[in-house]
């Protein structure tokens, strides 16, 4: 439990887009991977790690309190395994699947109709003006 500041976390670099134009609406890429993460957790949805990956940003913009969610998950996803908490990698590496995972389903459950209908992922910031509403009142909705 280092919670290691030099490691690049990456995501499917389909979602590139996605992370940019989520900011204004939910913060740092790290904020925005934080809630993907629960959302693939709370699902159980856990992306393919084959995609092919972007790294999106450094390790050290994790809060303490997302390091200890991810060490817990990861902790678990290990049948209680506690050397994990020795390997910041690898608790990273199923932190992303999960984010992947998550983002899919923000994407199936929210985002769509905020999309631009064209090849990729990409907001229409003309369709936006409610979206950080719209993530107000999603979030809570996934918690039952």
């Amino acid at each position: 439990m280092k919670q290691s500041t030099d490691i690049r976390v990456k995501t499917d670099s389909r979602f590139e887009q996605l992370y940019k134009d989520l900011k204004p609406h939910c913060g740092e890429a790290h904020s925005v991977f934080f809630l993907c993460f629960c959302l693939g957790v709370r699902t159980g949805r856990r992306a393919a790690t084959d995609a092919k990956r972007a790294e999106r940003f450094w390790s050290g913009t994790i809060t303490a309190d997302e390091w200890a969610c991810y060490y817990a998950v990861a902790t678990d996803e290990r049948q209680m395994d506690f050397s994990v908490l020795d390997d910041d990698k690898a608790v990273v590496q199923i932190a992303e699947s999960y984010a992947d995972g998550g983002m899919e389903v923000l994407i199936d459950e929210l985002l769509e109709r905020f999309m631009v209908k064209a090849d990729g992922f990409k907001l229409d910031t003309s369709a936006c003006a409610d979206l950080s509403w719209q993530l107000l009142k999603f979030i809570p909705d996934q918690l039952v």
